[in-house]
């Protein structure tokens, strides 16, 4: 009885985070031909130090014969709580409230402050620890 081997397409996609170690030598190269998508990560280069990397991995995916989708990771905005007057244990599902200020803050209520982002932050009534 001969036997048929089936190769099921494996469901678990590699993606690959660019970094210095992948452009020494021919490491760039030898991810390439596993990874499924290559990710950029925006919060530690600049647009003119990425657009050389993105010809690289495009010009080694076409010698592959290979189409690697390449995505750029944005930072999004960065919350921080601002001054308490004490420590506070923040219990699941409690009730508290972030408002925009500078003033010192307590168990149900902290000034919330937004890093990289334009405007206004929307602060309001949320759950702590949801």
């Amino acid at each position: 009885m001969k036997k048929e081997v089936l190769i099921k397409k494996r469901r678990t996609k590699l993606v690959i985070t660019m970094g210095p170690a992948l452009l020494d030598g021919g490491t760039l190269r030898e991810a390439l031909k596993l990874a499924d998508a290559v990710r950029l990560n925006a919060s530690h280069s600049k647009p003119e130090e990425r657009t050389p990397v993105l010809k690289l991995i495009r010009k080694i995916s076409d010698e592959l014969g290979r189409i690697i989708p390449v995505f750029l990771d944005l930072q999004g905005p960065k919350w921080r709580i601002g001054l308490l007057e004490a420590p506070v244990i923040l219990e699941k599902d409690s009730i508290g409230v972030l408002y925009a200020g500078s003033s010192v803050g307590g168990a149900s209520a902290a000034p919330g402050i937004v890093q990289g982002r334009q405007g206004r932050p929307d602060l309001g009534a949320g759950r702590w620890g949801a």
